[in-house]
């Protein structure tokens, strides 16, 4: 329960762009580590790579982020990260990816039996 609040919480910082959202998700970071958590580790590792400035090297490491999720079949939250990337994504003007990150939350929504918010 502690760890879906910190991650909550992290993404609001991330979308409002605080400047305590490195601060906040370094904490996401460290405890699933303590208890082997897999699935948020690669969330909050995900979440950090939102913070930096684009490069092919980030890039890479969102997408495969993004693809342990998609393996780890977490697709109830899988939709709303997925679309976290492609806003992201688009914020940076980048504009062949987010389509496909769109692509993919729609997928994963009609896995859950829902659409694309």
């Amino acid at each position: 329960m502690k760890m879906r609040c910190l991650y909550e919480f992290s993404r609001i910082e991330i979308s409002s762009q605080s400047n305590d959202a490195i601060e906040w998700i370094d904490q996401g970071i460290s405890l699933p580590e303590q208890v082997n958590h897999t699935i948020f580790q690669i969330k909050f590792k995900l979440l950090k790579e939102l913070l930096y400035e684009k490069n092919q090297s980030q890039l890479n490491n969102i997408n495969n982020l993004c693809l342990e999720l998609e393996e780890k079949r977490v697709r109830v939250d899988l939709e709303e990260i997925l679309v976290d990337v492609a806003k992201y994504l688009e914020g940076r003007s980048l504009m062949k990816q987010p389509l496909n990150y769109y692509k993919r939350a729609l997928l994963a929504s009609q896995y859950v039996g829902k659409g694309v918010n």
